[in-house]
This record gives structure tokens, sequence and C-alpha cells, in this order.
């Protein structure tokens, strides 16, 4: 997953054009066929090979061309903002109750490290969680963070304290979360994590903790999922 994931952050912006051009990661001309009873651009693409093709009588569809591609783009700015708000309020439906609770009995999600940020987006690492399955930012050296980390040659996470273990791109960790900043608190690092606010742009601080054994995790998972779908008394099967 980090590898998959270090590949996708390394492509540029994909964008819709008229001019023929090389796909970031193929390398190779490519044209969007994709699901052309859903998409606008799949389906003018299938009109013009139609038209290419004889299938269906040649126009002069420029101008519609040029719509095309316009509300394509802006399609993809649309979805990539409302799959980020909608990712922010799942955060706060999973934090926020956690917050309400003492700090020992929180829950501690599992998950993989999958990469960490540039340094001119700041210090923080991505966790991809197993259950829930969501991607997590966790920051390493923002004011208030229950632990301080800085990044090394770009798989590293050293802690400030001696005693603290370090981690790795690709390493299992849990995570608990212990605080949350209000938008206007964010870079003071103050808030109140007894009475945690649910204001959209707020930041979720994590810890990391050890995770539980492999196999503890597979039992608890097991055990999680019977419980939701066969029933409480259902245990492990």
């Amino acid at each position: 997953m980090a590898i998959n994931r270090r590949a996708m952050m390394s492509n540029k912006p994909a964008k819709f054009q008229a001019e023929l051009g090389l796909h970031e990661s193929l390398q190779a001309i490519y044209a969007r066929f994709s699901s052309p009873m859903r998409e606008l651009v799949g389906c003018f693409t299938h009109c013009e090979l139609g038209q290419a093709m004889g299938w269906i009588p040649a126009a002069d569809d420029s101008k519609l061309r040029a719509k095309v591609i316009q509300v394509g783009n802006e399609a993809k700015s649309k979805q990539k903002k409302i799959t980020r708000d909608l990712e922010e309020a799942a955060l706060r439906a999973l934090c926020i109750p956690e917050l309400r609770l003492p700090r020992h009995k929180r829950s501690v999600w599992i998950g993989v490290i999958l990469g960490v940020g540039a340094k001119n987006q700041g210090q923080h690492a991505y966790v991809e969680l197993a259950d829930p399955p969501m991607e997590v930012k966790v920051y390493l050296r923002l004011r208030g963070c229950p632990q301080l980390y800085k990044v090394k040659e770009g798989v590293t996470l050293l802690p400030a304290e001696l005693e603290a273990r370090s981690w790795r791109v690709g390493e299992r960790v849990g995570l608990r979360v212990t605080k949350v900043l209000p938008p206007k608190d964010s870079v003071k690092g103050s808030g109140d994590e007894t009475s945690p606010s649910s204001q959209k742009g707020s930041k979720f601080l994590f810890e990391f903790v050890e995770p539980a054994p492999a196999e503890q995790y597979a039992e608890q998972s097991h055990k999680m999922w019977a419980e939701i779908h066969l029933g409480s008394s259902a245990g492990v099967l």
C-alpha cells in the first residue's frame, strides 16, 4: 500500500484536454473511454470514436468539445472537494465521541503508515486504518502534538524523546486520538479535549501506540464482524 500511494502521489494531476498527450504513469498516448453511461467525457469520447469510424455522421463539434473539457475538469475539482469534505465529516464522527472518553478508554485503531508529507506541506504522516477503512493524517510537528517526530530520508519518523521508538513507512501502527484543534487555534495548539469542537476545518491530533499482535487483532476484527452481522451472541466463529 505504501509503495502504491507513493507512486500515485508522484504523478502530476490529471486533466482533460483536446490535444494528444502522454499519460503520466503509462507514458503513452491515452484517451478516456471508461464508464460511458456515467461520465460526460466518456460519452463524448465514444461519440467522437463513432464519427471517426463512420458509425455515425461526422459533425463539427469543436465548441461542444471545449465545453465538455471545461465541465469535465471542473467536475474533477468539485469531486475532490466533496470527497475531502466527506472524509473530514467521517473523521469528526469517528473522533469526537472518543474524545469524550478518558484517554485510557479510547479506541486504538490499527493501520499502516503509507507515507509522509513533503517539507513544504508540513511534517505529517499518512496512515491507512484497517477498521474503519479510512486514511488519516497524523501531524508530527504541530504544537500540541502528544509526540513530536522529524522525518529522516522520507521514510523514518524519528522521535524527539530518546526513550520513544521510531517508526517507518510501511510499518503497522496503532493510533489513538488525543486532542482536537479548532480552526482558529490550530497554530497556537490550544483546544479542550473534554469539550471537542465539531467545526469544519478542525485538526485532530493522534499518538502512535504499539499495535496489538497480528493474531489478536485478527481475532478482534473477526469478533466485531460477527457481532455486527450475526448478533452480539455470535462471538468468534
